[in-house]
């Protein structure tokens, strides 16, 4: 048998259609902002004059816990004169230290990285006596007496900024005196 041919037409395959992935930018996702580094906690005392005072705030930042503790103190010694007087003239005259004293406890909120803060002050103070120089006249001794401690009060406000770098700066408001930095 002689060999036979078959004769077949190549028709080629239709490829079935599929989809075919294009490149896409997907949506950027937002980057995380890393948090601001909290300050370091410090302690930080100012000496100043303030209405005849002298005056002493400190301040302790606690930057992690988000506070601000402090105190405002303040002493002044005036010199008080007393006359005698006998028969509607001076007959002598007495001196008195009087020594003035207040304080006050103050207390705020503060961010991790600083910036403002305000505290009330409640101004608690005592005034005392000493003579530094009695009466000599005899018709004036029953004056050398020393009044007891009065008790004083007053209010107001501290407040302030702290920068991430630099110094604090503070405004005292109070009935005990102004005093700004």
């Amino acid at each position: 048998m002689g060999k036979r041919w078959i004769s077949t037409t190549l028709t080629p395959r239709t490829a079935t259609p599929t989809a075919t992935p294009t490149a896409t930018t997907a949506p950027a996702q937002p980057t995380a902002t890393p948090a601001p580094a909290t300050l370091p906690n410090r302690t930080v005392t100012y000496n100043f004059p303030m209405n005849g005072y002298d005056t002493t705030l400190t301040f302790s930042f606690k930057f992690d816990a988000g506070t601000v503790a402090g105190t405002l103190s303040g002493t002044r010694v005036r010199v008080l004169a007393n006359e005698c007087m006998s028969d509607g003239q001076r007959v002598d005259i007495a001196e008195a230290e009087a020594t003035d004293t207040f304080s006050s406890t103050l207390s705020a909120t503060i961010a991790p990285t600083g910036g403002p803060f305000s505290s009330p002050a409640d101004i608690k103070g005592t005034t005392t006596y000493a003579i530094t120089r009695p009466f000599t006249h005899p018709d004036c001794l029953s004056g050398n007496q020393v009044p007891p401690p009065a008790p004083f009060g007053g209010f107001g406000s501290v407040s302030g900024v702290v920068p991430a770098n630099g110094p604090v700066s503070f405004s005292v408001n109070t009935t005990a005196g102004n005093y700004s930095r």
